[in-house]
């Protein structure tokens, strides 16, 4: 199974913000930041900023890899549980084989089949090491402490059982996918732009949900 990650990544972000600008007017009229905004904070990102900071976190861990053996795979993790301490880890092990597996049910948006971007757990084994960690505050405080509380204290007692308050939950779920994506693009910039050797396959979850693949080395 062979995927460019990148690819994938920045069409699923091209798709989702399509959507969320063609919500109907009724929920533009609710929402409590305007979606035009959300979408704005979330581009406002430096990517290359980004990058270079997780390369520079990242960086020391992937040459020690290297020296200790052949890695195929590394999986990082991040834990989020609705509350959101800036200084949030994600932190990762590597292993010696890694074998990538299919589409899985997903917990983002369903924007179809082709853009699906959650696998199954990949199998990994044989030689096992720690792949440190990162900071994903760069990305996603911006949305957890800046735009998502004005959400979350949103009385949407006005809209409750309507159509609205359906569209509203997906829209919701929608601008918090934007910065997960921001995430997985800065990641597969910062290890493709790495000089040392890494992993073949870098994976990103979010605690208790499916990783998404976000670095495949051959397919930049």
């Amino acid at each position: 199974m062979e995927q460019d990650p990148r690819a994938l990544i920045l069409k699923r972000s091209e798709a989702l913000v399509a959507r969320i600008r063609t919500n109907s007017a009724d929920l533009h009229r609710v929402l409590p930041v305007r979606a035009e905004e959300v979408i704005g904070v979330c581009e406002g990102i430096d990517l290359e900023r980004v990058a270079r900071r997780l390369r520079e976190e990242l960086e020391p861990k992937m040459a020690a890899l290297r020296d200790a053996g052949r890695f195929a795979g590394a999986r990082y993790e991040w834990f989020y549980d609705g509350q959101y301490a800036e200084g949030n880890e994600a932190e990762g092990g590597a292993a010696e084989t890694c074998e990538l597996k299919g589409p899985a049910n997903t917990d983002l948006v369903d924007l179809g089949p082709e853009l699906a971007i959650e696998l199954e757990e990949p199998e990994m084994g044989g030689q096992r090491a720690g792949a440190g960690g990162f900071c994903i505050d760069p990305v996603m405080t911006p949305w957890y402490a800046g735009l998502s509380p004005a959400f979350e204290d949103f009385d949407y007692t006005p809209i409750l059982n309507t159509p609205v308050h359906r569209e509203y939950n997906q829209a919701r779920d929608a601008f918090e996918e934007l910065f997960q994506l921001r995430l997985y693009r800065a990641l597969n910039l910062a290890f493709a732009g790495m000089a040392s050797r890494v992993p073949g396959m870098i994976f990103l979850a979010r605690h208790e949900r499916w990783p998404v693949l976000v670095y495949h080395a051959g397919s930049d």
